[in-house]
């Protein structure tokens, strides 16, 4: 289960525990990488720089995936082992807020196909990266 806003509460209450490095200083060295916010990541990155050319054959989108290889390939060349965490099963605790993420991605889901209709790209957007799911 996520922190809301962890690392700005990590920043306002401990700002000397956050240094940022650049990857070549990491050499050496294993990190572990949320692999659900990774593939959030690319997901939204990709349906908005529509890569729709990178989908397989029964047309769902693929390009995330590019997006995922490319990263442990350059993260790899700086000498960087990857571990890629993925969640189990959400505890009994979450199942409520997911109920309610789910309810939200299914009015975005809608009021994407109502920008989408209507013509309004920004609200498409907007719309667009919340209805993001990975399945």
């Amino acid at each position: 289960m996520g922190i809301k806003q962890l690392m700005k509460v990590i920043g306002d209450e401990s700002p000397d525990a956050i240094k940022k490095k650049p990857s070549s200083s990491l050499f050496g060295r294993i990190i572990a990488i949320d692999a659900s916010m990774s593939l959030y990541q690319f997901l939204i990155a990709t349906q908005l720089a529509g890569h729709a050319a990178l989908s397989a054959a029964d047309g769902s989108n693929t390009a995330h995936l590019t997006g995922v290889l490319y990263r442990s390939v350059k993260l790899a060349e700086a000498g960087i082992k990857l571990v890629w965490v993925f969640d189990g099963r959400a505890p009994e605790e979450k199942q409520a807020l997911l109920a309610k993420r789910r309810e939200a991605a299914a009015g975005a889901a809608q009021a994407l196909a109502t920008a989408t209709t209507e013509g309004d790209a920004a609200a498409a957007e907007m719309a667009g990266k919340r209805a993001v799911r990975v399945s």
